[in-house]
């Protein structure tokens, strides 16, 4: 008799993560996860208790992918607010050439789920907390160089700095426009952190 092999928990959850962020986590049926990934129901349920734990993972996923991401545009022998600078610019340029359709995948399910379940609001603000601390990093590290102003603590100005990208980001894809996230350029490299 074959052995029924059961789909890959990464195809499973590369599939949910493109739906999601097409659709919304709420509004991506399991059905359509199942019919992207090609597995049966019971793949789906051998790797995940449910779809919360299905987004939670895919959620993950996407973190660290992300920091990923920020750890490679962030090293090198620049001056580290011009490589703080380039990663923003990068993800302008992402968000950019994808029509403004795709933004941040957490700060989405912030606001489409934060408030709906305590497990992802959890996760959400370490999440959050996790990625402010990596820009905190690399701004203690712009002090130092004396390239970034003391006068206000590293921490404090990572939360400023990601809370005004996430306000950005949602105002330039509402917009389909470039406008906002110049400006978060303009005002956080040439006010803020000078």
């Amino acid at each position: 008799m074959p052995r029924i092999q059961h789909t890959n928990k990464e195809t499973l959850i590369n599939h949910g993560m493109k739906l999601m962020r097409d659709k919304g986590f709420t509004a991506t049926g399991l059905n359509e996860i199942l019919n992207a990934a090609t597995a049966p129901k019971g793949s789906f349920y051998h790797h995940f208790e449910n779809k919360e734990a299905f987004g939670l993972a895919v959620l993950e996923r996407y973190f660290l992918d992300h920091m990923t991401f920020f750890t490679k545009m962030t090293k090198g022998d620049e001056a580290a607010k011009d490589r703080l600078r380039a990663y923003f610019l990068q993800m302008i340029n992402a968000l950019e050439a994808n029509n403004y359709s795709l933004g941040c995948f957490i700060g989405d399910m912030t606001l489409e789920v934060g408030n709906q379940s305590a497990q992802f609001q959890a996760r959400l603000a370490v999440m959050f907390a996790g990625w402010g601390q990596a820009i905190a990093v690399l701004i203690r590290e712009g002090q130092k160089e004396g390239e970034i102003s003391r006068t206000r603590a590293a921490e404090d100005l990572a939360e400023f700095i990601l809370s005004s990208w996430e306000g950005a980001l949602i105002t330039a894809r509402a917009k389909k426009d470039r406008r906002p996230l110049d400006v978060f350029i303009a005002i956080i490299f040439e006010s803020v952190l000078s």
